[in-house]
């Protein structure tokens, strides 16, 4: 179901095991729920999400991943793990470093809301700002990392004019498909990394 972009989840009149199989859930990081993922997961759905912040990240082994570490080996990242401690739930680590200002906003940010709070924010999340972070049961057939940060941008209302950083656009750095034969790379409008 698509609502206006400012309406609130909470609002909507929505079961949200009621999506039908192959069915797509993007929701507020508010909704970020590992229970009603796994529950979608089971029933044929899928999910896309930006992680909370201390989400627990594991290699597809069970060992717990180093997320920084991760991040800074390369500026794009597709990868399996297991989402939460518990859980565990099989997912798509979804990653892109942002333009340096983009980061740097985010940290600022983050700092403001600390403020307010009267707390401090701690050193990898100032240095986690320098990522558009998702994770994401959908498999790369369904949904490349490009349009993943597509849906991501629609999801948080955001237009292509007020996007725009003057980035190159993902179909224009996006890898070459991986095998001959390959679907050629789709084409992405505006900044995917802001």
């Amino acid at each position: 179901m698509l609502a206006a972009g400012r309406e609130h989840d909470r609002t909507l009149p929505l079961d949200p095991l009621a999506l039908p199989p192959g069915g797509l859930r993007s929701a507020d990081l508010g909704f970020f729920d590992l229970g009603l993922f796994g529950a979608l997961a089971a029933r044929g759905g899928y999910w896309l999400s930006r992680p909370q912040a201390g989400t627990v990240v594991c290699a597809p082994d069970g060992a717990r991943l180093d997320l920084l570490a991760e991040l800074r080996a390369a500026d794009r990242l597709d990868r399996p793990v297991l989402v939460g401690a518990a859980a565990q739930l099989p997912a798509r680590l979804l990653a892109v470093r942002v333009p340096q200002a983009v980061a740097e906003a985010r940290r600022r940010a983050l700092r403001a809301a600390a403020r307010r709070r009267g707390q401090a924010v701690s050193a990898a999340r100032l240095a986690l700002a320098a990522w558009t972070i998702l994770v994401s049961n959908v498999p790369p057939a369904l949904l490349a990392l490009d349009e993943a940060l597509v849906l991501l941008r629609a999801r948080a209302g955001r237009s292509r004019s007020s996007s725009t950083c003057g980035r190159p656009t993902a179909a224009s750095t996006r890898p070459p498909a991986a095998s001959p034969g390959a679907s050629s790379p789709r084409s992405t409008p505006s900044c995917w990394r802001c």
